[in-house]
């Protein structure tokens, strides 16, 4: 269901499973560190966890992110100001991005803890706002 540009999602009251989104932040210098072989060592645990969690109905979407942290987007004077992420000042970027389906916080949580992206970065788990539908 689309809504102008955006893809809008509308659930009924009787939707048991909330959707989460999943970023997951690090400092790229941290991975660049590695040696071929444990990077290799590295991309296999994701792809096995990543599996793991597909398979059993977990992520909706995901996606790796390049390491060059982005752009930034803002209003200035309202004009838009384009610069380059992050800031000198801020190592962390997001390097990629699920969309997972839980009953809780708490279950999304637990899921999340058994991948491999703690031992380096950090998780921002944040809860996808439901848009209830017109009747």
């Amino acid at each position: 269901m689309a809504s102008g540009r955006y893809a809008v999602r509308y659930y009924s009251k009787e939707s048991a499973m909330a959707e989460y989104l999943v970023l997951l932040h690090e400092d790229p210098a941290t991975t660049r560190k590695l040696s071929p072989s444990q990077m290799q060592a590295l991309i296999q645990r994701y792809s096995e966890w990543v599996g793991g969690l597909r398979a059993d109905g977990f992520v909706g979407i995901g996606k790796k992110l390049t390491d060059d942290g982005g752009r930034h987007l803002h209003s200035e004077k309202g004009k838009m100001v384009v610069s380059d992420g992050p800031y000198a000042e801020g190592k962390d970027i997001v390097s990629g991005l699920f969309v997972v389906n839980a009953d809780s916080y708490e279950q999304a949580q637990a899921r999340l803890a058994s991948g491999p992206h703690l031992e380096f970065g950090w998780i921002e788990l944040r809860q996808i706002d439901v848009i209830p539908q017109s009747d």
